[in-house]
């Protein structure tokens, strides 16, 4: 699920166009494909973060969410969301600390139906220890 827990990164960036931004995840973001995204708790970086993403289409086969950060020096971390209820898919996320005390994080949702995926990336702040 880690790569590494210290990660090299660069200067922060502004979001690029077409990037969702999520200022609360813990109190639910309603997305603009009508899929919501909620964590357990506020996320911060080297604890588990328990995510749920909701009203997902039913005929989706699988669901992955991949952090990444501009300018990061290593690769997305990424979970395989299960299937916990309809239309609902949930799992566990840790984030690795940024060593220049970055704390944006860009979420990729990426929802596969049959043969085809759709990708919603959503801008989400994630609190240093």
């Amino acid at each position: 699920m880690v790569g590494s827990l210290l990660s090299s990164c660069g200067l922060g960036s502004t979001p690029p166009q077409g990037v969702e931004i999520c200022k609360d995840p813990a109190s639910t973001c309603v997305l603009g494909n009508g899929m919501s995204l909620q964590t357990q708790t506020k996320p911060k970086v080297l604890e588990s973060i328990g995510v749920s993403v909701r009203d997902v289409s039913t005929s989706a086969t699988a669901v992955r969410l991949e952090a990444t950060m501009a300018g990061m020096s290593m690769p997305p971390v990424a979970v395989d969301l299960r299937g916990s209820g309809p239309s609902e898919w949930s799992g566990q996320l840790i984030l690795p600390i940024c060593s220049q005390g970055r704390s944006d994080w860009q979420w990729t949702l990426i929802t596969r139906v049959g043969s085809g995926e759709q990708r919603t990336t959503i801008q989400v702040e994630a609190a240093q220890r």
